[in-house]
């Protein structure tokens, strides 16, 4: 599934961990850690995010997604008076299902641009109407609900988040472009973004196409080949140069 989320549902654990309906009583809160994803949609008011230096209102009708492992990010509540907002929110944890090991499709919140907001207001009902009714097949009905969600979603907001994917990665591609030839970790790179290496390995790999390692050989291998093209340098004199 080539899509905003690249999901395959076949090779994907799915457990929602909350769906409810509330009226927030909490109008602005700071978030340093967010242990699972999540989908939060908009039925009155506006919602504005801030993280780093950047910031976004998302209002009524709007869908917004929740990465976790998100970098901290603050958030503010606005409504009217007599109308306080409502909002439909969905948590969940995404398991790749050979390595086990948790996704998520960003470094921050985002607005997303569903194929149609009503519907994903509608499936986000019938996921919290399946979650906390107890019957046997709920959980089957309210994780289908879900991937309903995923599925109105895949195609309006791939370029939110592709463009999240290259501001996160930006520094450590923009060093490493530079500093090719000197040693650098995994670590530093991540610590560039302000990203766990786990994050870093994944959300680099979406936008470059390989791990920053391998993204860092293949620029030293790159110098070396344009040095050795010049005719300037011998072999051992490139290899010195370039640290190898």
């Amino acid at each position: 599934m080539n899509s905003l989320f690249a999901l395959e549902p076949s090779e994907t654990l799915l457990k929602i961990r909350l769906a409810m309906a509330y009226t927030p009583r909490n109008l602005e809160n700071h978030i340093t850690v967010r242990p699972y994803n999540g989908f939060l949609y908009i039925l009155k008011g506006t919602y504005t995010y801030s993280f780093r230096e950047e910031s976004f209102t998302a209002r009524t009708g709007d869908l917004i997604y929740l990465p976790a492992e998100s970098i901290p990010y603050s958030y503010s509540i606005g409504g009217e008076e007599n109308a306080p907002a409502q909002t439909l929110q969905i948590e969940f944890e995404l398991t790749d299902a050979k390595s086990r090991k948790p996704l998520s499709f960003s470094t921050h919140p985002f607005l997303v641009s569903p194929i149609d907001s009503h519907s994903v207001k509608y499936a986000m009902k019938a996921v919290i109407s399946a979650h906390t009714n107890n019957a046997p097949s709920s959980r089957f009905i309210a994780e289908a609900e879900l991937w309903r969600v995923f599925a109105l979603c895949t195609e309006g907001g791939r370029e939110e988040s592709e463009d999240a994917a290259k501001k996160a990665t930006a520094p450590a591609l923009q060093y490493l472009e530079e500093h090719y030839a000197d040693a650098v970790t995994s670590t530093e790179l991540a610590a560039l973004c302000h990203l766990s290496e786990s994050q870093l390995r994944r959300v680099f790999k979406s936008t470059v196409g390989m791990s920053p390692m391998a993204y860092k050989k293949h620029l030293l291998h790159a110098a070396a080949r344009n040095l050795l093209r010049v005719g300037e340098f011998r072999v051992g004199e490139v290899a010195q140069m370039l640290g190898f």
